[in-house]
């Protein structure tokens, strides 16, 4: 019985932690010998990267709209991210994120890059519950509802960035 329940638990321990982290930067600086990691994970149209630096944690929202916009996203704009337990994070742009516009196949899109701080806490809440939706305001009101299988991405990126 014993060894029953000790199997049990590395079993159910490895289903948890058992995914794979796929970096997008996984480097040291040759300089500093800092560590730097990025993941990824999508919602709709919008690729989300956590990054981390040393002890330094940022979320990277790269928002993929249609037609031109000419309106930049102000510094201290915030984004809602609403986790599975229904705690509501909120985020502030670091900077100002203006708009970048190409023409594709005979139509324009834009996207915008936004940086946000975060802290070592709230990397730690997105890893335990996950985020199910998310909010900003760009040039009108953009929400999200995250799919479950993109709520687990998100908890294995934050998990990932703090290991």
């Amino acid at each position: 019985m014993k060894r029953a329940i000790i199997l049990l638990l590395i079993i159910s321990t490895g289903a948890v932690y058992g995914q794979k982290c796929k970096y997008k930067v996984n480097q040291e600086d040759p300089m500093t010998g800092v560590k730097k990691l990025m993941t990824e994970f999508i919602i709709d149209n919008c690729r989300f990267n956590m990054l981390r630096s040393g002890d330094k944690f940022e979320f990277k929202a790269t928002y993929y709209l249609d037609n031109e916009r000419n309106v930049i996203i102000p510094k201290g704009r915030e984004l809602s991210l609403r986790l599975s337990d229904g705690t509501l994070i909120k985020l502030l742009s670091s900077k100002d994120a203006p708009p970048v516009s190409k023409a594709v196949g005979g139509s324009v899109s834009t996207h915008y890059i936004v940086m946000y701080n975060v802290d070592k806490a709230t990397m730690e809440k997105i890893k335990e519950q996950g985020i199910v939706a998310a909010s900003t305001q760009l040039d009108s009101e953009w929400v999200r509802k995250v799919k479950e299988k993109q709520t687990e991405k998100s908890k294995n990126a934050a998990r990932c960035l703090l290991l």
